[in-house]
């Protein structure tokens, strides 16, 4: 049995040595491509007639914190030994349906939904802190 245990400890390590190594992997792919976007956005504000590809713009953009967002979880996952807090990813999520309200908002009911969403994590954000703060006191 002790044998077994240490075999399962091992493993364990080296899947969590592989991860944090994939992490760091996909890290730097996503700020190579977060350079290539910056680029993008670069030469489209260059261009003299913005109000042309004003949506190519704004795509670009919502590209670019997309990937801003993917780095920031794969920095919070490293710095956390894997995992990603649920403070962290409420705030994702609320960055997430944000920019999805400004960039494709649509109809009267959708946004309200979506805004209704919104209110739903921050309240749960503050519920968390206020329940993370008291059981640390």
């Amino acid at each position: 049995m002790k044998q077994f245990e240490h075999w399962s400890q091992t493993i364990s390590k080296i899947l969590q040595v592989v991860s944090i190594i994939a992490l760091a992997v996909l890290g730097f792919a996503i700020i190579a491509f977060l350079a290539e976007e910056l680029i993008a956005i670069v030469e489209l504000a260059a261009r003299t007639y913005i109000a042309d590809v004003y949506k190519t713009a704004l795509q670009e953009i919502i590209t670019f914190f997309l990937f801003f967002e993917f780095l920031a979880m794969a920095a919070s996952a490293l710095s956390h030994h894997g995992h990603l807090t649920v403070d962290f990813l409420i705030s994702l999520g609320i960055t997430a349906l944000l920019r999805g309200l400004i960039a494709f908002h649509g109809e009267p009911m959708e946004n309200l939904l979506t805004a209704l969403a919104i209110l739903v994590l921050i309240i749960g954000d503050i519920i968390l802190h206020r329940f993370l703060d008291d059981s640390q006191s």
